[in-house]
């Protein structure tokens, strides 16, 4: 991108995905029990001895890895952490953050034998926050360096030969909370996960960032995306749709009800401003743009407004 404060925008948005992300799968359970001695079974037998290039040899091939989560911590101290040191701002917040983040995703094969990590540049950017090392937290010019160094120490730990998988584990963890800086448990019966995954592991990175890396990276400008970052001079003066009684009335008139609707229980109508925005998409309010969005957080019902969306494009085109 050639515009300049297009590419601060999308640097900060980048920025922003990276360290929110980071988090504990919510199907995660502790590695215990029959699942410690399943593990133990599979190792020593040598269910699989490959590689994962080894593995991937044939695309249909069924991989099962199991996921450990190392180096957790409270996502809510990150946010301290950007307040405090960042902002250098001490006041308390009230929304407190209960999700849990984690320093390390340690990937091994069936017979956990080591496969890859993952290290989410939340937890790096944490560390070095912590460390008031700010420059590098931002820019984040050392992190592909700290996560082959780091990769490569768990890789001997893990695949080290005669060795008690229990010893590794914890071993993996001490090196995980020392490199991170962090005060958890050294107990490898505290470690959480995914046992047994079939193909791939569940997404441990915002898809987002990709994206936004090769639009940096374009050596054109987009219209369209000047236009939604609000940078396009061509634009009218944005509106806060929530906050303009009037425009909501009227975009609601009982004339621009949709024909029909997507089938499912009468609870599940979309509520007041998901229909504003299923009307502006239809192209019935005075917002006339070649690009819309439904932005939002987790939860909202995006995809229930969008299907309303193509459920009335079926009907009128079919």
């Amino acid at each position: 991108m050639k515009n300049k404060q297009a590419n601060q925008i999308l640097r900060a948005w980048d920025l922003a995905e990276k360290i929110s992300g980071g988090e504990l799968d919510k199907k995660a359970k502790w590695f215990s029990g029959d699942i410690r001695k399943t593990a133990y079974q599979k190792r020593e037998s040598g269910t699989i001895n490959e590689k994962i290039s080894q593995n991937n040899q044939s695309s249909d091939q069924h991989v099962t890895i199991s996921l450990l989560y190392l180096g957790a911590y409270k996502k809510q101290d990150l946010r301290d952490s950007i307040q405090n040191i960042r902002f250098r701002d001490t006041e308390m917040v009230q929304n407190r953050d209960p999700a849990k983040g984690y320093s390390v995703a340690l990937i091994v094969n069936s017979d956990w034998s080591f496969q890859k990590i993952e290290v989410p540049y939340a937890a790096y950017f944490y560390l070095k926050l912590r460390q008031e090392n700010i420059e590098e937290a931002m820019h984040g010019q050392q992190y592909d360096d700290f996560k082959s160094q780091l990769s490569q120490q768990l890789e001997e730990v893990i695949d080290r030969k005669r060795a008690d998988l229990a010893e590794c584990l914890a071993l993996a963890n001490q090196i995980v909370l020392k490199t991170f800086k962090l005060a958890g448990t050294r107990n490898v019966g505290q470690l959480r996960g995914l046992f047994q995954i079939q193909d791939e592991p569940p997404m441990l990175n915002s898809f987002y960032t990709e994206d936004i890396e090769r639009v940096l990276q374009a050596s054109a400008d987009d219209s369209l995306l000047l236009k939604y970052l609000g940078l396009n001079p061509d634009v009218a003066t944005k509106q806060e749709v929530d906050q303009n009684r009037d425009f909501i009335s009227k975009l609601l008139d009982v004339e621009n009800l949709p024909d029909g609707r997507w089938p499912g229980p009468e609870k599940y109508f979309q509520s007041l401003m998901q229909q504003v925005a299923v009307n502006v998409i239809r192209g019935k309010g005075p917002i006339k743009t070649d690009l819309k969005t439904v932005n939002g957080p987790t939860g909202d019902r995006k995809n229930n407004a969008i299907t309303r969306r193509v459920c009335r494009y079926d009907r009128t085109t079919s």
